[in-house]
C-alpha cells in the first residue's frame, strides 16, 4: 500500500458524500491530510500485513433510498451504506488494484462497474443479439432474469471461494475477508441509528470494493452456462463467434438467450437453483420474464409454464430503455418523457432562473443523453422533451407566464 498511491486516490475522492458513523467525509480528509496522513499510512501498512482488527472502524450507517415514487413496503427501498472514511480509503485502494486486472478474469459479456465497458456497450450488444435471432427465423427465447435482493444476499464465503478458484493469492483473500467478515451496520430511521449488527452476507452498496466483488460472484453463472453448453446440455439460438454462451450481464440485470426447447429450460432451471445454493443469488421467477422470438403463442405458454415465469412482449424495458426487434416508436418512449416531466414538475416553480438552468443541465438533459447514446429518438419525442425543457427554463412550470422564449 504505497503512500503515493494513497495520496493520488485521496485527490479523486468526492468531497460532498454523506459521512458514515465517524462523521467525516472526503472534504475533511483533504483539508486535514497533512495532519492525519501518518495515521492513515500506518493503517494501510497494518492492513497490508493483516496485523489489524477492523471491528472498531469497519462500521457503516444504512440509509434507505426509495426505488419508486410512492414506497409502501420495505422492498420499495434500496439500502445504501454510509461507510467510515478510514475503511473506505482502504477499500478504494483495493478496488483500484482489482480494477486494473478484472477484465482478464471475467468474460466479455459482463459490463457492470468495469472500466472501459459502458452501459451503452451492454445495450448495443443486447440489441445486436436480438436482431440476429429475429432475422435468423429460428425459434428462440429471451429470459430476463430477476435476482432477489442480489447485492444483499450474496454469500461472503462464496466470494472468497470464487476468488481462490480464479487464482487470487492468500494475501488478497485475507484482505477481502477483513473487509467483509468484520463489517457491522446500523439502520438510520429518521436520521437516528439503531443497534449495530454484524453483516453475515451481502456486499455493502456504498463500499468502493463491493461492486467488483459482486461482479466476481456473478461471473460464476457464465462459467456454469458455458460448461453446460460445452456438454451440449444448452444450445445457443444461433452460432456464436466465441465459446461464450449468449448472456448479457450488467450487475444483477441479466438477459439470457437460448433455443425454445423445454428440455433445456428444465436443465437451466436446475442450474440456476444450484447457482443460488452456491452463491445466495436466487432468481425470482415470478418477476422474471420470457420473451418469444419467432415462437408461437401455444408453444410459449408451454415453455413459460415449464420454467415458471410470465410471458413478456416486445418492446420490453432493459436498463431503462425499450428493447425490441424494431425501432422504438413514440408510445414506447412515453415512460422516458414522463420521467423528464416528473423531474421538473415538483420544484421548478420555486426555483430561480439560474436554479432552473442548473436543473435542466444536470437533472433533465442527462436522461435524454443516455437514451441518445443507444437509440435514435423519434422526432416527436425530441420535440416533446425540448418543449418540457423550454417550459422549465423560461416559465418555471407556471402557466401564468405568457410570451415567447428569450434569445441571446
Amino acid at each position: 500500500m504505497r503512500q503515493r498511491k494513497s495520496t493520488v486516490l485521496l485527490k479523486k475522492m468526492p468531497t460532498d458524500k454523506a459521512p458514515g458513523s465517524d462523521g467525516f467525509n472526503g472534504l475533511f480528509l483533504k483539508k486535514c491530510w497533512q495532519i492525519v496522513k501518518e495515521d492513515f499510512y500506518n493503517l494501510c501498512n497494518d492492513f497490508y500485513t493483516g496485523n489489524i482488527r477492523m471491528d472498531s472502524i469497519n462500521t457503516s450507517f444504512i440509509t434507505l433510498v426509495p426505488k419508486v415514487t410512492n414506497p409502501e413496503t420495505v422492498n420499495d427501498y434500496r439500502p445504501i451504506s454510509l461507510m467510515n472514511i478510514s475503511p473506505k480509503l482502504v477499500a478504494k485502494l483495493l478496488a483500484d488494484r482489482l480494477q486494473a486486472v478484472i477484465k482478464d478474469l471475467i468474460h466479455k459479456n459482463q459490463y457492470g462497474f468495469i472500466k472501459k465497458r459502458t452501459i451503452q456497450d451492454c445495450l448495443a450488444c443486447s440489441f445486436e443479439y436480438i436482431r440476429q435471432c429475429h432475422h435468423s427465423r429460428r425459434e428462440a427465447i429471451i429470459l430476463k432474469l430477476d435476482f432477489e435482493k442480489a447485492f444483499d444476499t450474496v454469500e461472503h464465503q462464496s466470494i472468497l471461494q470464487i476468488m481462490e478458484h480464479m487464482g487470487f493469492p492468500q494475501r488478497w483473500l485475507m484482505w477481502t475477508d477483513l473487509i467483509l467478515s468484520l463489517g457491522s451496520s446500523a439502520v438510520l430511521i429518521n436520521g437516528v441509528p439503531g443497534k449495530f449488527f454484524k453483516c453475515k452476507r451481502g456486499v455493502r452498496q456504498g463500499d468502493p470494493l463491493s461492486p467488483l466483488l459482486f461482479v466476481l460472484a456473478a461471473e460464476l453463472l457464465q462459467i456454469l452456462v458455458n460448461k453446460a453448453a460445452s456438454l451440449n446440455l444448452l444450445t445457443a439460438p444461433i452460432p456464436q463467434p466465441s465459446d461464450d454462451f449468449p448472456i448479457v450481464q450488467y450487475a444483477d440485470d441479466t438477459l439470457l438467450l437460448m433455443q425454445a426447447d423445454a428440455r433445456q429450460l428444465i436443465f437451466l432451471k436446475a442450474l440456476l437453483n444450484s447457482f443460488a445454493d452456491s452463491t445466495g443469488l436466487k432468481v425470482n421467477y415470478k418477476k422474471s420474464q420470457m420473451l418469444p422470438i419467432n415462437v408461437s403463442t401455444e408453444r410459449m405458454e408451454h415453455l413459460a409454464h415449464t420454467f415458471g415465469c410470465s410471458i413478456g412482449s416486445f418492446p420490453f424495458t432493459y436498463l431503462g430503455l425499450p428493447m425490441g426487434t424494431s425501432k422504438p416508436r413514440m408510445e414506447d418512449l412515453t415512460p422516458l418523457m414522463d420521467r423528464v416531466e416528473r423531474r421538473l414538475s415538483g420544484c421548478a416553480t420555486w426555483l430561480s432562473y439560474s436554479g432552473r438552468l442548473e436543473m435542466v443541465n444536470i437533472a433533465i438533459t442527462p436522461i435524454v443523453t443516455y437514451a441518445l447514446g443507444t437509440i435514435k429518438l423519434p422526432k416527436g419525442v425530441k420535440e416533446n422533451i425540448d418543449r418540457i425543457r423550454k417550459q422549465c427554463l423560461w416559465r418555471g412550470n407556471s402557466e401564468k407566464k405568457r410570451g415567447g422564449n428569450l434569445v441571446a
